[in-house]
């Protein structure tokens, strides 16, 4: 490969990498703002019955 593609290829690699990075800050930042009972209810530790599967019989 010829110097100038790979500087091309680093720098594209770099700014996936940043905004890979800014990505991830968000989320962190956004699931320290979800209480704790939220977060329960997602791990399904208190789903509401509306969300469970029907495994009603017929």
């Amino acid at each position: 490969m010829h110097s100038r593609e790979m500087a091309l290829m680093a720098s594209s690699l770099h700014r996936l990498g940043m905004r890979y990075g800014r990505l991830l800050g968000q989320c962190q930042a956004l699931e320290a703002l979800v209480p704790e009972r939220v977060r329960r209810l997602r791990d399904g530790d208190g789903t509401p019955s509306s969300e469970r599967p029907d495994t009603r019989q017929a």
